[in-house]
């Protein structure tokens, strides 16, 4: 095999609370995570010498040392000395860029994943999810995929049933938010009110619609939407529309609207795009596994 093309899928939080702060500065962390069936496309090939060459059809796309993805290279190359070879990389990007949706996470993970076929590696899932963790904490569930529980600093998973069948209206404000800014902004509150995490996890467990959508929330929305007024405003305009709950996922400023079988999706993804409140809009179910 000398080529190999991978699907890079992005994550929505359904869920995502901050529960502490470890000594090391890394925030403690209490998520469910739902995998979508919004892709960056990957096409890996081997190369005759020992480049990495990586090429994006967005060209705001870093593509040295910085990517994620060169930087999965690197991994496997410690890890696996004389083994992986020079690759060509080709992102086909399709998930929006500093957005909350782990679209550079799931690019590592996808090399990761490709490399490990085409250079015939041997690794099992776990073992690529437990050295993935070198690479950032979103990277272990961008392999693990679906439903699942995270916490830790995102790298402990637990897995949950699927959730119901529902489409997802995702969208990216013309606004980008730095991680770090956000998670320093959120140390400096005092009066957080923290989504019920537990209630979320019952409700999925069992299956709970109402449940699931009621208890859906972002602790970080807190500090980003107050910093970018935008976000409130879609959230409102989608329940408008018909959505059946409207969240910001991770760090953001990316928020997505939740519409069930038979909704007009159509509706609000027409009104946010008449209003101008968005740079990118996307549909989409969840994958389920």
């Amino acid at each position: 095999m000398s080529e190999i093309t991978v699907n890079a899928l992005g994550k929505l939080n359904l869920g995502l609370d901050v529960v502490g702060t470890l000594p090391n500065g890394y925030h403690r962390v209490d998520m469910v995570m739902q995998t979508v069936k919004l892709a960056d496309t990957l096409t890996i090939a081997t190369r005759e010498d020992s480049e990495i060459h990586i090429t994006c059809t967005k060209d705001f796309v870093p593509v040295d040392e910085s990517n994620l993805a060169y930087k999965a290279v690197l991994l496997l190359r410690r890890h696996f000395p004389g083994r992986v070879g020079g690759v060509d990389i080709h992102i086909k990007k399709m998930i929006p860029v500093a957005a909350g949706m782990a679209g550079g996470s799931s690019d590592a993970a996808a090399v990761v994943y490709g490399l490990n076929e085409l250079f015939s590696l041997g690794m099992k899932k776990n073992f690529m999810m437990q050295i993935s963790l070198e690479l950032g904490a979103d990277v272990p569930f961008c392999l693990f995929r679906g439903t699942a529980r995270s916490t830790g600093i995102g790298e402990r998973l637990e897995r949950l049933p699927a959730i119901p069948q529902m489409r997802f209206l995702i969208t990216k404000p013309p606004v980008s938010v730095s991680t770090a800014e956000c998670y320093a902004a959120f140390d400096k509150v005092s009066d957080v009110i923290h989504p019920d995490m537990d209630a979320l996890v019952n409700a999925i467990s069992s299956g709970d619609m109402d449940g699931i959508l009621s208890n859906m929330g972002n602790v970080l929305e807190s500090v980003t939407a107050k910093k970018y007024p935008v976000i409130e405003e879609i959230k409102s305009v989608m329940r408008e529309c018909g959505a059946r709950n409207a969240v910001m996922t991770g760090s953001g400023p990316t928020v997505f609207g939740v519409f069930m079988p038979g909704d007009d999706i159509d509706k609000a993804y027409g009104e946010i795009g008449k209003r101008g409140l968005s740079k990118g809009l996307y549909t989409c179910g969840p994958y389920l596994i």
